[in-house]
């Protein structure tokens, strides 16, 4: 009995960071008030700290595809630049 029967390897699974469902509505809420130029102060600061983060989580999930990206071409031997 080999090792592969008894252990699986899979490979890691690429998992998409996202914003938390509240968080998404509470962004859109949050969008038209500022649309519309009627966000308070506290709102604005939260709007704000919002948009951090999900430009955090975008350069996260960009980073993480691109990574899948090269791992997946590098196997078929295909050289992989940086752009």
């Amino acid at each position: 009995m080999g090792l592969e029967d008894l252990i699986q390897f899979q490979k890691p699974r690429l998992e998409l960071q996202r914003l938390n469902r509240r968080s998404e509505e509470e962004l859109d809420r949050l969008m038209d008030k500022n649309n519309e130029g009627k966000l308070t102060e506290k709102e604005r600061a939260r709007f704000q700290t919002l948009l951090d983060e999900v430009q955090k989580i975008t350069l996260y999930n960009s980073k993480m595809l691109v990574d899948q990206k090269r791992r997946r071409e590098s196997k078929h031997g295909k050289v992989v630049a940086a752009r």
